[in-house]
């Protein structure tokens, strides 16, 4: 499921748990909001005065979402929840680091976005070593001064920049001379 639909879903059940499940049972999104009762047993007020600021086309999006819900598999449903859970069992600070990540990536432009979005199903593919293992190598970078990181960049770049054929030259240059016994490892050069 993509990052997108996981923030829709999880949105439409905050906004679910916050209507109480009275509403939630009795409010049918085919009916308009004004047509409930503030006097209305169950109803939770805060989410009713949300429902009618909403525009015309929120409504309609958050219409679509319960739809989408609806039509979820329960093991899915499941995951959405936990994941919700989890993100309300965070300290407060953390939530609002999660929030404003949240909204930094909404901000984003659609290529960076989908980038964004490619690294992360990588990362859902990795095994626990490699996930490890990419995390050593973030923290080693953090630790790097900015002259430094600078250089890093540079290379990146250059890298990225490099015909495939020459990055598979390389590549099968390097993993010769790991494979050779009269080779060992280059040894890890000191950032300072």
């Amino acid at each position: 499921m993509k990052i997108k639909r996981i923030d829709s879903l999880v949105f439409l059940l905050t906004f679910f748990v916050s209507l109480g499940s009275p509403m939630g049972a009795s409010l049918s999104f085919g009916e308009k909001a004004s047509t409930v009762n503030s006097g209305d047993e169950g109803v939770d007020q805060g989410s009713l005065k949300r429902w009618k600021k909403m525009t015309p086309q929120e409504k309609e999006k958050l219409r679509g979402r319960y739809q989408e819900w609806q039509n979820m598999d329960p093991a899915k449903k499941d995951q959405v929840k936990e994941k919700f859970r989890r993100f309300k069992n965070l300290p407060p600070g953390q939530r609002e680091k999660v929030k404003q990540n949240w909204q930094r990536f909404k901000d984003l432009p659609p290529e960076k976005k989908d980038a964004v979005k490619k690294r992360f199903e990588h990362w859902q593919t990795m095994s626990p070593q490699e996930k490890e293992r990419a995390i050593e190598r973030h923290k080693r970078i953090e630790q790097l001064t900015p002259e430094q990181k600078g250089r890093l960049k540079e290379k990146r770049e250059k890298w990225q920049s490099m015909p495939q054929e020459r990055k598979d030259q390389i590549r099968t240059k390097f993993k010769e001379r790991m494979q050779s016994p009269s080779r060992r490892p280059p040894a890890k050069r000191n950032p300072g």
